[in-house]
């Protein structure tokens, strides 16, 4: 971490337990000491919102008297969960989200997610053949592809799977990259985020599905936030196209 007084903070986190989305449990070092203490995080459930507890454990109450005093650790804790809050709520104000009912069960519909075979028939843009270079479906997996047109204009795409749960919920980020997988700005645009975060839900209902999902920037300035949040309109109308396309997708299956 850079600080404000242009001291530089070394940090090292290793991560000891990973329960999603209930636990997570770390050791957090620096460079002389990997594991100085350990914190574990929970995550409750409260209906519309979410109650977290952070509890870190020092070896001796010196040391934690140490980091209260020297450190500031709990005000910097309550300064860190802040900044949390204030990425949420930007997440929920500037995210799109869509709501759509399809004719089939779940378990096809979250296939036609997770399946290249299925994929290349309905995402992106009509008029566009999608060409499936790489796909890794697990977390931290990728989905490469690119969009060719009529003419034989490319563009090149990208998932990084952050969540497979199936067939209930499938969490990844999207991005436009390189024929080589980078991540790489849009050419329509210097100011479209470099990343979306993507959450979708499936449920199924009377043997349809309500399908729901939301995307908005992470990582991003004010600038790519409200850029993003500018694109609404033609985002809904692109989307809402490949999500016809996945009805007539499925109409055939």
């Amino acid at each position: 971490m850079h600080g404000p007084d242009g001291t530089d903070y070394f940090n090292r986190i290793r991560y000891i337990e990973i329960v999603s989305p209930e636990r997570l449990v770390y050791s957090h070092g620096d460079l002389d000491n990997e594991e100085s203490f350990q914190v574990t995080v929970t995550m409750e459930d409260k209906g519309d919102a979410t109650e977290l507890t952070m509890r870190a454990v020092f070896p001796t109450a010196e040391e934690l008297e140490e980091n209260v005093k020297k450190y500031g650790a709990i005000e910097g804790a309550k300064s860190t969960l802040g900044r949390l809050a204030d990425e949420l709520d930007s997440f929920k104000t500037t995210s799109l989200e869509f709501i759509r009912t399809f004719k089939a069960p779940r378990d096809l519909v979250f296939k036609t997610w997770t399946d290249p075979e299925h994929l290349k028939h309905w995402w992106g843009p009509q008029g566009f053949d999608i060409n499936v270079f790489k796909f890794d479906l697990q977390p931290g997996g990728i989905f490469h592809y690119s969009m060719v047109n009529a003419e034989g204009n490319q563009m090149w795409g990208k998932f990084v799977f952050r969540e497979v749960a199936g067939p209930s919920k499938l969490v990844f980020v999207n991005s436009f990259s390189d024929a080589k997988g980078n991540t790489v700005r849009p050419e329509f645009s210097e100011l479209f985020p470099m990343e979306i975060l993507n959450i979708v839900t499936f449920t199924e209902q009377d043997g349809h599905t309500i399908m729901t999902m939301r995307g908005g920037p992470i990582q991003a300035t004010d600038e790519e936030i409200q850029f993003f949040y500018s694109m609404h309109p033609s985002m809904q109308e692109g989307f809402g196209n490949s999500f016809g396309q996945l009805d007539e997708y499925l109409a055939k299956m």
